[in-house]
């Protein structure tokens, strides 16, 4: 997923950009950048860019689909585990209950454990797995598609 910018901070090795929004923002509403006119980033700067510089910044398709397979895939399958077994698992614990209310008992019990694992594995893999990277410097006025140094072409 590609997205440009303009650096408004820098500070070692990450950059602050404002993100320019897409046309196609406002419908989609994944990320949040449709519902905001300024959107401000913190990403890795594998460049070299300076504050005022327009940049491309990037994160892979791959991880962007990973973190949404892991929010919404998982909780859903072991929710829908938690229901399918929460009759026999509670009845082998000897609780008189009826289906159910176990069923509900142990599929949202599931769904809370699994966004508390999904809330503690981000704080631990999104500064790795998840964080932009800047890869690109462009002029501004040109498609940054067509001119733009890329990641080790800082000529």
């Amino acid at each position: 997923m590609k997205q440009y910018g303009r650096v408004i901070a820098h500070d070692g090795e990450m950059a602050t950009v404002a993100v320019q929004r897409h046309a196609s923002c406002e419908k989609c509403g994944a990320c949040g950048l449709g519902k905001a006119s300024d959107v401000v980033v913190t990403v890795k700067d594998e460049v070299g860019a300076s504050v005022g510089d327009s940049v491309i910044i990037e994160l892979e398709f791959s991880a962007v689909f990973k973190a949404s397979a892991i929010v919404y895939v998982v909780p859903l399958v072991l929710m829908v585990t938690g229901f399918l077994l929460g009759p026999a698992v509670l009845r082998s614990l000897g609780l008189a209950l009826s289906p159910d209310a176990a069923a509900a008992i142990l599929g949202f019990s599931m769904l809370a454990a699994a966004f508390a694992c999904i809330y503690v594995y981000d704080r631990v893999a999104r500064p790795r797995l998840y964080t932009p990277r800047l890869t690109g410097i462009f002029d501004g006025k040109s498609n940054p598609d067509d001119t733009f140094t890329q990641c080790g072409d800082q000529s």
